[in-house]
């Protein structure tokens, strides 16, 4: 995406902290609700408006556009949407150039967790071995451990970790705070398939080594179950660790979309959630 206006706003507002607002803040027609979103969330959100508009026949019906989850947190800060969903956390700086123009942060709300494999739908994150490893499976805190400083020679496969799914594998393995040691830990830049393929590949061909991809379809290596409180999780379990969340970002107490988020979240919006490939909230 070639640099804007909407490109410059996330670069000033990085070291902006928490100035107050220089205009007044931009609000979207008032006619129509706008939520953006990606193109794979975007046929998900667009059976959750139309069985919102159904029931809500007095309320706006949602428009939804896919224009990526960067662009959405850009339509978002800017008044050009109502909401963002997407498939990942926010960056602090797309939270900070919300609360330079709105002088407050967005509410940042689940609405569903991501789809247990697949390219590009937030899949779970799974832990990837040679078969002849003998490792049969592994817990949070021993992940950590193969990524931080250490005695041992093991080499640790990971997608570009300023991606959204690198992110989240630092937000939630690296809970200790640790440095990951850069001398064993190996990026693999991309989209999430062919970072993960390439992952698996590593992985295939080193039998000391350890990668976390997106669930898929792998050949010649092992995904490792993670232990959860001394018993062993799999991708689509409830107590899975390393599951992902879909978010919606929002103005809440003073946006029109604030009923529309109300709905996905309800046992409606849910089962309409369950029955494509994302997977409802846990219970």
């Amino acid at each position: 995406m070639s640099r804007g206006p909407v490109s410059a706003l996330l670069l000033f507002v990085s070291g902006a902290g928490s100035a107050e607002a220089q205009i007044a803040p931009p609000v979207p027609p008032a006619a129509k609700v706008i939520v953006a979103t990606s193109p794979v969330l975007a046929p998900t959100i667009r059976r959750l408006a139309d069985a919102f508009g159904a029931g809500h026949p007095h309320d706006p019906h949602p428009q939804v556009i896919a224009t990526g989850s960067d662009v959405a947190m850009a339509y978002l800060a800017t008044g050009k949407a109502h909401a963002a969903i997407i498939g990942r956390e926010a960056t602090d700086p797309e939270i900070k150039a919300f609360q330079w123009v709105f002088n407050r942060p967005p509410q940042d709300l689940p609405v569903m967790r991501g789809c247990i494999g697949g390219a590009g739908c937030s899949a779970d994150l799974v832990v990837l071995a040679h078969p002849s490893n003998p490792i049969r499976s592994i817990s949070i805190t021993e992940i950590e451990k193969v990524l931080a400083p250490a005695s041992q020679r093991t080499q640790a496969h990971l997608p570009d970790v300023e991606s959204g799914t690198g992110r989240f594998i630092r937000a939630r393995l690296a809970r200790s705070q640790v440095q990951f040691d850069w001398g064993r830990v190996h990026e693999h830049e991309g989209n999430a398939a062919a970072a993960s393929v390439a992952i698996a590949k590593s992985v295939a061909g080193d039998r000391t080594s350890l990668g976390v991809a997106s669930n898929g379809l792998f050949r010649r290596v092992r995904v490792l179950p993670v232990e959860v409180d001394g018993k062993v999780a799999r991708p689509g379990d409830d107590d899975y660790p390393l599951s992902r969340t879909v978010h919606v970002l929002l103005d809440f107490g003073q946006s029109d979309a604030a009923a529309f988020v109300e709905f996905i979240r309800t046992p409606e919006g849910q089962a309409i959630v369950a029955a494509g490939p994302y997977r409802p909230l846990r219970r």
